[in-house]
C-alpha cells in the first residue's frame, strides 16, 4: 500500500462521524476524521458517486475521492489548502485536470492518479518528494 489512507483506521483520540456538509449537496455521504483540536483533518468520501471535487476546509491534511465519477478538476485560484499532504483520485473517470489545479496543495506528497484515463498530468508546485502513483 502506498499509505493513501493512512488515517484510516482510526488512532485512538480521533473522532470519526459522518459529515454531510461535505458532498450533502450531491446526494453523496462522506466520512470525517476531527483532531484533538477539533479541525477536519481527513475526508473520506471513497465510492459516494461524487461527480465533482466536494468544497472542503482548508485545514484538511487527508481527501480520499477514489472510487468516484469525477471526468475533470478545475483550477480554484480562491482556496488554497496549504496542509493537505494525500489526495486519493484513483479510479474515477478523469480524463481532463486544469493547468495549475496542483498549485492549490502546496505540501501535497501522496497523489494517486491510477485507473484513470488521463493522458497529460499538470505540473505540481510541490516539493521533489512527491509520490505520484499513476499505474
Amino acid at each position: 500500500s502506498s499509505g493513501i489512507n493512512a488515517e484510516w483506521p482510526l488512532r485512538p483520540g480521533v473522532l470519526s462521524k459522518p459529515c454531510p456538509e461535505i458532498g450533502e449537496k450531491d446526494g453523496a455521504y462522506c466520512r470525517c476524521l476531527i483532531d484533538t483540536n477539533r479541525e477536519l483533518r481527513s475526508v473520506n468520501c471513497s465510492g459516494v458517486g461524487l461527480s465533482h471535487m466536494p468544497d472542503i476546509p482548508t485545514t484538511v491534511i487527508s481527501l480520499d475521492l477514489s472510487y468516484n465519477k469525477i471526468r475533470s478538476l478545475k483550477r480554484n485560484k480562491d482556496k488554497i489548502y496549504p496542509e493537505l499532504m494525500t489526495l486519493d483520485l484513483k479510479h474515477n473517470l478523469l480524463s481532463n485536470i486544469e493547468e495549475g489545479f496542483f498549485f492549490e496543495f502546496p505540501a501535497l506528497s501522496n497523489l494517486d492518479l491510477r485507473g484513470n484515463k488521463l493522458t497529460v498530468i499538470p505540473s505540481t508546485k510541490t516539493s521533489s518528494s512527491l509520490v505520484l502513483d499513476v499505474t
